[in-house]
């Protein structure tokens, strides 16, 4: 886990875990808690891992607010119906390489989808 007085950052979803007690498997996800966003940044290669993990580590789907996809390779958008079943009152940006069908069908099942294709802010202080 990374702390700063705002920003913490939590591993929550990787090869190798961080502290025992944590499901491994290949992928990546991390809980990003800022004073104005909580930021899932992937969602790791399964969601009954991710879900699991998050628990453990005390944090919570529910409290997520966007949901940021930075590749469309599967170890980290595998947890992304997981997440979403839990958690549908997301915004979930996404990038532009990501297929076309899979936009079109998460924009049914969520708050929002914004799709970018460069680098952006998610937040004032992200």
């Amino acid at each position: 886990m990374i702390q700063s007085s705002d920003i913490s950052i939590t591993i929550v979803f990787d090869n190798y875990p961080f502290k025992n007690g944590l499901k491994t498997l290949w992928g990546f996800s991390c809980y990003i808690e800022t004073p104005k966003k909580t930021i899932l940044f992937d969602t790791g290669s399964n969601g009954r891992v991710l879900l699991e993990n998050m628990h453990k580590l005390g944090k919570d789907i529910k409290k997520v607010d966007t949901l940021f996809l930075s590749h469309h390779h599967w170890d980290h958008i595998g947890g992304l119906d997981s997440a979403i079943e839990m958690n549908p009152d997301v915004e979930i940006i996404a990038p532009l390489s990501l297929s076309k069908h899979l936009i079109k069908d998460l924009k049914t099942m969520v708050k929002s989808v914004r799709v970018i294709g460069k680098n952006r802010r998610l937040s004032p202080d992200v």
